[in-house]
């Protein structure tokens, strides 16, 4: 009898491990403890729409997962908090690219 056994992490895991290796602190607050590898587009969305998303705003054809690391960023658990609710993103203010990401507050 054989069994397929899977050595990889888990795509949850590896996404936190690789914002982890690229920023290693919260991007905003530069704070490095209570981090939460926070989705730039929601992962509830799943990996089709979420592709979608990215090709609209970006103009590229790449299949990309809501796990891809570039759609991700290390955060503080409180501003994380914001995010998930709605009360604070991200704008592209300029080439895309992680990094170039501004602040918005919406009020809703």
């Amino acid at each position: 009898m054989s069994v397929a056994v899977n050595f990889s992490p888990p795509r949850a895991t590896a996404f936190r491990n690789a914002l982890l290796a690229r920023d290693g602190t919260c991007i905003i607050s530069q704070n490095p403890l209570s981090l939460i590898a926070s989705h730039l587009v929601p992962k509830r969305l799943g990996d089709a729409a979420v592709t979608s998303v990215v090709q609209r705003f970006t103009g590229s054809d790449a299949a990309v997962t809501r796990f891809h690391p570039t759609l991700g960023v290390l955060l503080f658990r409180s501003l994380d908090d914001r995010v998930d609710s709605y009360e604070m993103g991200f704008w592209n203010s300029g080439p895309v690219s992680l990094l170039s990401f501004d602040l918005y507050h919406v009020n809703i």
